[in-house]
Parts: C-alpha cells; sequence; structure tokens
C-alpha cells in the first residue's frame, strides 16, 4: 500500500511540483515506519534470504517439473 501512495506522491511531484507533494504528504501525515528494514535482500541476514530462496525453489520445483513434462510430450489433440 504504501509503495502506491510513494508513486502517487512522485507523480504529483512531476506534474505540479515537489512543495505541492510535500503539502499532500504533510496533509494526509504520511510517514511510514515499517516494521522491518527487509526491503531489499541487501538490507536482510543471509539466513533470511537463504531460507525464501529455498522455499521459493521448492514450491516451483513440480511446476517446473509439470511445465517441462508439458513441452517433452508436444501438443495435445483434445
Amino acid at each position: 500500500m504504501s509503495a502506491g501512495i510513494d508513486m502517487a506522491l512522485a507523480l504529483v511531484a512531476e506534474v505540479s511540483g515537489p512543495s505541492t507533494a510535500a503539502r499532500s504528504q504533510l496533509r494526509t501525515q504520511y510517514a511510514p515506519e515499517p516494521p522491518f528494514a527487509f526491503g531489499s535482500p541487501a538490507n536482510c541476514p543471509p539466513e533470511l534470504v537463504a531460507d525464501l530462496l529455498a522455499e521459493t525453489r521448492s514450491r516451483r520445483a513440480p511446476i517446473v517439473a509439470a511445465a517441462a513434462a508439458n513441452l517433452t510430450q508436444g501438443p495435445s489433440n483434445g
């Protein structure tokens, strides 16, 4: 949600100038403070990144295997 607000403020700044965007931010009292500073792998503990990658790979493995099987079988006639 905050990414959408950030984008909106950037667009307001582009169209109407930075001071208008700043006033809009002040009016809405938008001052995000995320509970974790982990918005990028560069900011995360390496173990967390490794765990996430392992989880993602394990979830994708059956999908990739099914897709590969469909590619080797050729088009269906059904």
